[in-house]
């Protein structure tokens, strides 16, 4: 009988360890798809000449029940180049979990030649981004 409870015992700690992996795994898939998301709109939003307002930015968000809670920083090094920084932190299983992702951004300007008879497209470059 107590070979059979541990069994039992046994096969209820793999099912709900594997739960929590897979629990965590969607998680951070989530939380890498909402990461990529904001770089993207600063890349966008620096693309546009806009001007960098507020380089450090916090929030929080709740997403399918589950509390987020957010850090975000844009530093400049001149000539169009930044870093940045996105953090994305939540609990889960009563444990923390944290996902931090760093890039760096060279913005797209679009520029078009003059001097031609016929209109050139319009090219997207790097504005002096090498």
């Amino acid at each position: 009988m107590a070979v059979l409870g541990a069994g039992i015992v046994f096969l209820y700690r793999s099912f709900f360890s594997s739960l929590d992996a897979a629990v965590y795994a969607r998680d951070r898939l989530n939380a890498m798809v909402w990461i990529d998301a904001q770089i993207q709109r600063d890349n966008e939003l620096l693309s546009s000449d806009a001007t960098l307002t507020r380089p450090f930015t916090t929030g929080r968000f709740v997403f399918e029940g589950r509390d987020f809670n957010w850090t975000r920083s844009l530093q400049s090094y001149g000539q169009g180049f930044y870093d940045a920084t996105v953090s994305l932190a939540w609990k889960a299983a009563g444990r923390h979990r944290q996902l931090d992702v760093a890039a760096s951004l060279c913005p797209l300007k679009t520029i078009t030649y003059a001097g031609s008879s016929a209109p050139a497209p319009p090219i997207e470059i790097p504005d002096d981004c090498s």
